[in-house]
């Protein structure tokens, strides 16, 4: 593991510049925080979707940001 103890304070990223989210229209909030899930699906979805991106230039999380939503829409997690 690298040693970044020597590397000044102002030099050090915090953690919101680490992760900048991506503004990609109707998908996620320009403000809104990226967070990790873990999950566990079939291989075959898996290689699925890693050849959809790959075909339609999207990164996974994005794509997977999408379906979500869009299964959210269906099932609201509340009234709003």
């Amino acid at each position: 593991m690298p040693d970044y103890g020597n590397v000044p304070d102002e030099k050090q990223l915090t953690g919101s510049q680490r992760r900048q989210p991506p503004v990609i229209q109707g998908v996620v909030e320009p403000a809104e925080l990226w967070v990790d899930m873990t999950t566990t699906i079939p291989e075959s979805v898996r290689q699925d979707v890693r050849v959809a991106c790959a075909i339609h230039g999207i990164k996974l999380k994005d794509a997977v940001t999408e379906a979500l939503r869009g299964w959210l829409e269906e099932h609201p997690a509340s009234t709003r």
